[in-house]
């Protein structure tokens, strides 16, 4: 797998104003006198290392809000998302415990696009709104200088996003170490592996709607904590002028 997308440079988080600033649309439940928190999102492909960054940014007094956990709570047994999903799946797609069938369904919707946008029509929306209610209620805690959310699909879903955050991270890497490290994570093959990467948007455009980046091909775990500690401190300054 070959990836020719020249590397972007880091941010050198110049003090400028916030690139998008949220929307009137964007009214989470925020009771006063607490403000709406710094919002960023946190994005990347598949095997990019957003966990790993993400982990880093949760060393801070940062709320870290990800869309992948409370996936999993919505498909677990009982989770608000099983009805939906046996309505337009069928019960195959649930487990012998009431949850989701996760490999089943992977490997539906890395196959079918109608279906993995069938999938997406029903859990987003359900995301959305928990996140909204996660943030609020991080919010009201006055703990955290500002709130990361991890959006994996942030890019390929820029409408649905782009309002409701104030700057996007991008996790980055070469396409081949994306494969490869989830190929070792996950135990599937290379055609496996290069079908779930295709099912993304590409590096160029995830790179074309980054504010941030923090490239993950050659540094190392202490060169990679001192990256988060830069960046955390530019978005804790950042959340001071909201």
């Amino acid at each position: 797998m070959t990836d020719k997308t020249p590397p972007i440079a880091e941010s050198k988080l110049v003090k400028l104003p916030l690139k998008s600033p949220l929307k009137p649309s964007f009214k989470p439940p925020f009771k006063p006198p607490f403000k709406p928190p710094l919002v960023i999102g946190l994005t990347g492909g598949i095997g990019s290392g957003k966990s790993t960054i993400a982990t880093h940014f949760a060393s801070f007094p940062v709320a870290v809000i990800d869309c992948d956990q409370i996936a999993h709570r919505l498909t677990s047994s009982d989770g608000a998302a099983i009805p939906l999903i046996v309505a337009q799946f069928g019960v195959g797609m649930i487990d012998k415990k009431g949850a989701l069938n996760r490999l089943a369904m992977r490997q539906l919707v890395f196959n079918d696009c109608a279906a993995r946008q069938q999938l997406e029509a029903l859990i987003h929306p359900l995301i959305r709104q928990q996140m909204i209610r996660d943030s609020a209620h991080a919010a009201q805690e006055q703990s955290f200088a500002y709130q990361i959310w991890v959006i994996p699909l942030l890019v390929e879903h820029i409408d649905e996003w782009r309002a409701m955050v104030h700057r996007i991270l991008l996790i980055d890497c070469e396409v081949a170490k994306q494969a490869a490290r989830v190929q070792a994570r996950n135990g599937l093959d290379a055609q496996q592996v290069a079908a779930m990467i295709a099912a993304q948007t590409t590096r160029a455009q995830r790179q074309k709607c980054a504010d941030d980046c923090i490239n993950t091909d050659q540094l190392s775990l202490a060169q990679l904590s001192a990256r988060v500690r830069q960046l955390h401190i530019y978005y804790a300054d950042l959340a001071q002028t909201l």
